[in-house]
């Protein structure tokens, strides 16, 4: 656009569109906060009310509702301790007012993955951390207890719901890839054999969810049927 640039407003960590509105998108960054656009992204506006975070890693859009967005939001620094505005925010009016539902670490250390959250209906959410493992909601985001604990998975960069099967996520994660199966009780399977790195993320063929892909750092784009 010809628009000088530099640490105002650096790197797009995750933009996204509503599932239920393709007018109306949000990205969040690393110095500035979540954006927002109800015209296909022809122009932007800041949404910061509320919003006690840098940035953030990743966003996701609730898939009915487009006023309902979740961001793991940080300092998008390598303090060791987590500050009191990190954490996972959540706006019910499309980006007007954001709260801090659920505090917790996001580090940029860890890099840009994928989806740090997952929707299963209306109210179930599932979120990944860097500081307390994988954590879910079954009352929208009010409150949230851990599912699978950090010593586990370690930092996640990645959830992904089974495109067919709500009851089962896969979660790259510092220490590699695990499938998760939520069905009244957790169960936890390390998979991802023939990966020669921790993957960042996976994407899974929704006509087909047998096939999968992983990005996999330097190493590069692996798959398996």
């Amino acid at each position: 656009a010809g628009l000088s640039g530099g640490e105002g407003f650096q790197a797009i960590y995750d933009i996204e569109y509503a599932p239920s509105d393709a007018n109306t998108l949000y990205f969040v960054v690393d110095t500035a906060g979540v954006w927002k656009s109800t015209d296909g992204g022809t122009s932007w506006q800041a949404k910061p009310n509320g919003f006690g975070a840098n940035g953030g890693q990743s966003l996701s859009i609730h898939p009915t509702n487009p006023n309902i967005v979740f961001v793991a939001g940080g300092l998008m620094g390598d303090w060791t301790i987590p500050a009191a505005a990190e954490g996972i925010y959540r706006t019910t009016d499309g980006g007007n007012n954001w709260a801090l539902v659920r505090s917790t670490s996001y580090k940029r250390s860890t890099g840009r993955g994928g989806s740090l959250f997952a929707f299963s209906g209306a109210n179930i959410v599932y979120a990944g951390t860097h500081d307390v493992g994988l954590l879910k909601s079954t009352d929208g985001g009010n409150t949230w207890s851990t599912i699978v604990p950090f010593s586990t998975t370690g930092k996640i960069s990645d959830v992904k719901m089974h495109p067919t099967d709500a009851t089962i996520l896969f979660v790259s994660t510092i220490n590699g890839l695990y499938k998760v199966k939520d069905s009244g009780s957790i169960s936890v399977t390390k998979v991802g054999t023939g990966l020669p790195q921790r993957p960042r993320m996976v994407v899974i063929n929704k006509n087909n969810p047998a096939i999968m892909y992983a990005s996999v750092g330097t190493a590069g784009v692996y798959w398996s049927t």
